[in-house]
């Protein structure tokens, strides 16, 4: 379907205007894109949407739906991947009881193509111990529950890989809460107030009431006594006291209490008043948490970072990680079950940020004095995600120059234009000539003739550039970004995978025999000491790194004593070999040194991605050579 009718779709489906952020967010698209879109949707059909201070509205909600039945049939599902995701939502999302008939006149397509997009479609669920079957004209997916929710998660995934945690694929993790209509809460109470809160404080703030409200559905209220005031002024608490209000009607069945709501707020009411307030640190959080959870998130701090060069020092984080654990503490001293959560499954999909979590559990069980739930793992884990994936956007700059003869700051307006449509583009100068070009810039956009005797990649534009030219500069600065992370990945795989440290189809009898001989050939090569061992031993003991048919042992000791060289050795064999839980047939071991544990995230993606490749890791089986094995890992 092309964009503008999901736009026409999504709006006819609201039932309030909807302002231009929260578009622009749902669809991955700029502001001038929105639009040019509804310009042309009002052109094509007449005055259908109405724009406002309130946002974007459908102004006649029959006339709408009669144009959906009218819409050009090709446009929908001309494609594969168009209707096999429609198909599997039908089946798997909305469960609905769909004969073959209704989805070949719902696709608009025969009978032949129908059949060779099932068969296709079979040969993909197959992979996953998923099955279609007919009866009575009907279809079914047939295989285990928990398979199904896998397989419909990884579609949802594959859909928000791009913006992981964002305000959309938040309600994705929520079965109770209504992520739209806790944001809508939040911001009709603050632009009531005349407040306005920046996009990441809104995402923590609709987080964190979200699980206030998925966690208190079937509890008894949690009370908790105040020692301090929060530090909210007289008609800033009036505007949380509203919030909580109208939640509670939305949410009537909850038990969620306004002390929980008020702590939800800290954060929020810190980056939304005015300069008067500071804003909380770990330094002032004690004062409204108490001191065991601000020594509790300081060890947590220290230890997540000198293990795995994660910087949780983030005032944001830290915040609202405070009053989640205070939360959660309170839940395990009255043991109080969560329901279980969409999310759960962030375990396989999202590896890192469930091996990070378990890690931050065992130190909260320390202080709690009890193991923690999986459900309240996954929503450490989903605290985390937030946190990295704001990290994560901070895309390294494409450094570009602009070749033309400037007359009346040309070149400056020119990348304005471009820069207001291309995200992650820096200009570092305007020459007018090709002579004055810094050989280690990225990107050369020019009015003249491009230099074939310069080998930097340059792009020719319009002194008005035009549409085609945005959007040759947008393909030149995807694909130098590609280049660069290739690069970088690169020099990550020479430096830290060994040759020496390759162990091909050894058989082993257990965890333990393979951790002793890879620890042990480590350690004659003099990568590690024989401390290092234990280490490990200890880890594994207390929380095992198995992945699936992968295991990634790794020290957890603050020393870097036993670690002389950053390494990773690893074992392939057919055989598997029982590690903990699961039987691996692939073994990492990594030790890096302090300087290099930042990298310990990309380690870990190369390695989960390339497992998580049906074709690639059958061949990594295959494989008994080191040539073979960096060739494969990067490919």
């Amino acid at each position: 379907m092309e964009k503008k009718y999901e736009i026409l779709k999504y709006l006819l489906n609201q039932t309030a205007p909807v302002s231009s952020s929260v578009i622009q967010e749902v669809f991955g698209i700029s502001r001038r894109s929105i639009i040019n879109y509804t310009k042309q949707l009002n052109e094509e059909f007449g005055n259908i949407i109405k724009s406002s201070n309130l946002g974007y509205e459908i102004i006649n909600k029959e006339k709408v739906s009669t144009i959906f039945n009218d819409i050009s049939d090709t446009s929908f599902f001309d494609s594969y991947e168009k209707r096999s995701k429609y198909i599997l939502e039908k089946l798997l999302l909305n469960k609905e009881d769909v004969t073959i008939e209704d989805f070949m006149n719902d696709l608009y397509i025969s009978e032949s193509t129908f059949n060779k997009d099932l068969a296709r479609l079979r040969a993909e669920l197959k992979n996953s111990d998923l099955y279609i079957n007919t009866k009575n004209g009907r279809l079914f997916i047939v295989g285990e529950v928990r398979k199904k929710h896998k397989y419909l998660l990884s579609l949802l995934n594959k859909e928000l890989e791009d913006s992981m945690f964002s305000i959309v694929s938040l309600q994705n993790f929520f079965e109770k809460a209504d992520i739209q209509k806790i944001r809508s809460v939040i911001l009709n109470n603050l632009e009531k107030n005349d407040y306005k809160l920046d996009d990441y404080s809104i995402l923590n703030y609709v987080l964190h009431l979200a699980i206030c409200i998925e966690t208190s559905q079937t509890n008894n209220p949690i009370s908790v006594s105040r020692s301090v005031d929060l530090p909210f002024d007289t008609h800033f608490q009036k505007i949380i006291i509203s919030i909580y209000e109208d939640l509670k009607k939305e949410y009537p069945d909850s038990n969620f209490t306004l002390d929980q709501i008020f702590d939800a707020s800290v954060l929020m009411s810190t980056r939304a008043t005015s300069s008067k307030m500071t804003n909380l640190t770990l330094d002032e959080i004690d004062n409204y948490v108490g001191k065991e959870i601000k020594d509790l998130l300081i060890t947590i701090i220290h230890n997540v970072y000198s293990n795995y060069g994660i910087d949780l020092n983030n005032d944001d984080f830290i915040v609202r990680f405070a009053f989640h654990i205070k939360n959660l503490l309170i839940r395990l001293h009255e043991n109080m079950q969560i329901s279980s959560n969409n999310f759960i499954s962030i375990k396989n999909d999202y590896p890192f940020l469930y091996m990070i979590a378990v890690y931050i559990s065992s130190l909260i069980s320390q202080t709690a004095r009890c193991d923690l739930p999986e459900n309240e793992i996954s929503y450490i884990a989903l605290h985390l995600g937030v946190l990295m994936e704001t990290e994560r956007q901070n895309i390294q700059h494409v450094n570009c120059e602009i070749v033309i003869y400037d007359y009346h700051d040309l070149g400056k307006n020119i990348f304005d234009k471009i820069s207001a449509n291309v995200n992650n583009i820096h200009l570092t100068d305007i020459v007018s000539s090709y002579e004055d070009i810094d050989e280690s810039t990225d990107l050369i956009l020019t009015t003249l003739e491009t230099n074939p005797a310069i080998h930097i990649r340059q792009v020719h534009i319009n002194v008005l550039p035009t549409k085609k030219d945005i959007e040759n500069v947008a393909n030149a600065v995807r694909e130098i970004q590609e280049e660069l992370q290739e690069e970088e990945f690169a020099k990550k795989i020479k430096r830290f995978f060994k040759e020496e440290l390759m162990f091909f189809n050894i058989d082993f009898s257990s965890g333990n025999h393979a951790i002793s001989y890879i620890c042990d050939e480590m350690e004659k090569l003099g990568y590690v000491n024989s401390d290092f061992k234990e280490d490990i031993y200890r880890h594994e003991k207390e929380l095992p790194t198995e992945y699936n048919n992968i295991a990634i042992p790794h020290p957890l000791s603050n020393s870097d004593v036993h670690i002389h060289q950053s390494a990773i050795a690893v074992w392939i064999n057919k055989k598997p070999v029982k590690w903990v839980n699961n039987e691996v047939n692939f073994i990492f071991m990594i030790s890096l040194r302090p300087e290099d544990r930042s990298l310990f995230l990309d380690i870990f993606n190369v390695i989960t991605t390339a497992m998580t490749n049906k074709k690639i890791t059958e061949e990594l089986l295959d494989c008994n050579n080191f040539a073979d094995f960096i060739r494969l890992i990067y490919k």
